[in-house]
């Protein structure tokens, strides 16, 4: 505790002997993500930090001076990431917090108000893995609260701002009233992707927790990548970037309202991400069908000239169905839609979808090896039913068993994430 103090000093400006020292901001934010990390592994150094600094702004002579702010500005941060465990220093705390937020003339009493603020939003929440990252860090400390891209099927994303307590089930919220999306919408998650991974956050876990992950995964990719050149080896494989992720998680039938027109467009383009990425079975006449519909969407009624229709395919077929799609009878099928207005050509797009029973279900690639009468490679389809196996990209059902007939599953760990063992 005698080193995190120097940093709090050092942070604050102050040397050793109290003199006024410079230090860079990046510095600084190394500095404060050393002091919380630090202090998070251990209860007895938490309880210690809250104490240092509630001494260091208690009473300053100069309320307004920048070491006095910084100060506040550290146990701003302190209150948002995690409070302390002992019940008597939270109450000592917070006693601390309401005096001083009672001054409404310097910014030591805006700062006490934040403070007080995030204390309350920490309160009762789930207890963070990891220190606060450069970005959280950066908008704390001029309290302002922190913001993310969060993405959507159709390739867009909206900012939206969000406290560094917010669970992930609070977070959402907020997404669903920027786009527009009904309250009472469910079935909806955020997920964290990377490359061709993506995990769905529980419900209550901190989003600034998951960005602090994140930036502890790129500070470590990039200390990898030096250690490589240093040392002449090879260059590691292409850096992938995480990203926030909003789509429907269960596709339950009193989840789902197509009466809706954002939950409507949001199902839509997840079904082309579906189609496109072989989640979902196909005939050549379906993907004749389906690219003439997804042409009456991106280009209105057919004219004379018969158009090239691969660019068309690609946005809602997988790519072994591109280079061959017959364009005659793609130009027929998209004639016969003449006068289909988008919004009926997107719901006969979905109606043809639905003739699938199994069009609601998860898909996963699965290998088995409990008898040499099925294909080794196998799909595993997951609904509100139950588990369903079929012939890989096929629709042919091997078999079918509800979740009251399975009596026990565990995971196989030596296999890579996109594929599955059955045995």
């Amino acid at each position: 505790m005698l080193q995190v103090f120097n940093s709090i000093l050092t942070y604050a400006g102050l040397g050793q002997n109290g003199e006024t020292v410079q230090r860079a901001e990046d510095e600084h934010i190394t500095l404060i993500q050393s002091i919380m990390d630090r202090c998070m592994r251990k209860e007895s150094l938490l309880n210690e930090l809250y104490l240092q600094l509630i001494k260091q702004t208690t009473d300053h002579p100069d309320p307004n001076s920048r070491v006095n702010l910084r100060h506040w500005a550290l146990l701003s941060l302190a209150c948002s990431v995690i409070l302390p465990p002992q019940k008597v220093v939270r109450k000592y705390l917070l006693g601390h917090l309401k005096r001083c937020a009672s001054d409404f003339i310097t910014e030591e009493g805006k700062y006490a108000r934040f403070a007080e603020k995030c204390f309350f939003k920490t309160q009762g929440t789930r207890r963070r893995q990891w220190p606060p990252s450069r970005e959280e860090i950066i908008c704390t400390i001029n309290r302002r609260p922190i913001y993310a891209r969060f993405h959507f099927m159709d390739g867009q994303y909206h900012s939206v701002e969000f406290h560094p307590s917010s669970t992930s089930r609070e977070v959402m919220e907020i997404v669903k009233k920027k786009i527009g999306l009904q309250e009472n919408a469910l079935g909806y998650a955020i997920y964290e992707v990377l490359g061709a991974s993506e995990r769905s956050l529980l419900p209550d876990e901190k989003v600034a927790d998951v960005m602090s992950k994140w930036e502890k995964y790129r500070t470590a990719a990039a200390q990898a990548v030096q250690q490589n050149q240093s040392s002449n080896l090879p260059p590691a494989c292409r850096r992938q970037h995480h990203l926030f992720l909003f789509k429907k998680h269960l596709f339950c039938d009193q989840y789902m309202n197509l009466d809706d027109p954002v939950e409507k467009e949001l199902l839509y383009h997840q079904v082309l991400h579906g189609l496109r990425t072989e989640r979902f079975p196909i005939t050549e006449m379906e993907a004749i069908m389906l690219t003439a519909l997804q042409g009456q969407l991106e280009l209105g009624d057919s004219s004379d000239i018969v158009q090239d229709y691969r660019p068309i395919a690609a946005h809602c077929l997988p790519p072994r169905f591109v280079p061959n799609i017959p364009r005659d009878s793609v130009a027929m099928h998209h004639q016969s839609l003449r006068g289909t207005t988008p919004a009926e050509a997107k719901k006969s797009f979905l109606n043809l979808i639905q003739s699938w029973p199994l069009h609601k279900a998860t898909i996963f690639d699965v290998m088995q090896s409990f008898t040499s009468n099925w294909p080794r490679m196998l799909w595993l389809a997951v609904d509100q039913k139950g588990l369903h196996l079929l012939e890989h990209r096929s629709r042919n059902t091997l078999c079918t068993y509800d979740y009251q007939s399975i009596l026990s599953f565990s995971p196989n760990m030596n296999l890579s994430d996109d594929h599955y063992r059955l045995g």
